[in-house]
């Protein structure tokens, strides 16, 4: 038979396991409800180089700016609600931070040296033009974010025997088709090589004035240089690899 004393001391056990129990499988209740709104709240891709031929290149070091949609939330301008640098992979995870009566909000990425900033549009390309941003509901992963080169790059060879042509006059033209259109220009160096910028738009022009003795004109689909812009390819910035240049 138990005595009262002893019944007393086991009721409370078990009324101190029953607190214990709850507290373990409930947690604290603040700390919980506060992580799961930072995930509802957050934006989460990758920054890749944006030509057709280097899909899925990783672009390290840009700044990443989660920015709310002011009109849509009645506030004035577009506040910033959060920003991080991409990662060596060109990943990026922001979470938001205040306006939470807010619910559309747009991605900025900051040009920087090489790289063409611009606003996340559609198809996951950068625009330069915010009206051409694309609204986001949070949370959201928004895949790969195609960054663009602001600038061109290459080497002129001679097509016959494909040594260095050092001095060929290299312009970045809007894609008009007129030389004079001129974004940025440059001469070839003693290795063939040019590297022009910076460049602020998707497509480009390249014309390219040989030295004495060698061919001027358009670059090509096929990398060769041919005499009208008819005849030629606009092309996206950046590497635009080994251009073959006739000597007459």
């Amino acid at each position: 038979m138990v005595n009262s004393h002893v019944r007393r001391t086991l009721i409370g056990i078990l009324a101190a396991g029953v607190v214990i129990t709850a507290m373990v499988v409930a947690g604290p209740a603040t700390a919980g409800d506060a992580s799961g709104f930072a995930l509802a709240r957050r934006v989460s891709g990758t920054l890749v180089q944006a030509p057709i031929q280097t899909p899925g290149v990783p672009v390290p070091g840009l700044e990443v700016v989660l920015r709310v949609d002011g009109a849509a939330c009645g506030l004035s301008g577009n506040p910033v609600a959060g920003s991080q640098v991409a990662d060596s992979a060109g990943k990026f995870y922001i979470r938001a931070s205040g306006y939470t009566e807010c619910e559309e909000f747009f991605l900025q990425v900051k040009a920087s040296g090489d790289w063409q900033g611009g606003y996340l549009a559609s198809a996951g390309y950068l625009s330069p033009h915010l009206s051409y941003r694309k609204n986001l509901r949070l949370p959201v992963s928004v895949g790969q974010v195609k960054v663009i080169p602001a600038y061109a790059a290459g080497t002129v060879i001679r097509t016959s025997n494909g040594s260095p042509v050092s001095g060929a006059r290299v312009t970045v033209t809007w894609p008009t088709g007129d030389p004079a259109d001129m974004i940025s220009t440059g001469t070839t160096s003693a290795s063939g090589t040019f590297r022009l910028r910076p460049i602020f738009t998707e497509e480009i022009g390249i014309y390219i004035k040989g030295p004495a003795g060698f061919e001027t004109g358009w670059l090509a689909c096929d990398n060769t240089v041919v005499a009208t812009w008819g005849e030629a390819c606009s092309r996206s910035p950046g590497q635009l690899g080994t251009i073959r240049l006739d000597r007459f």
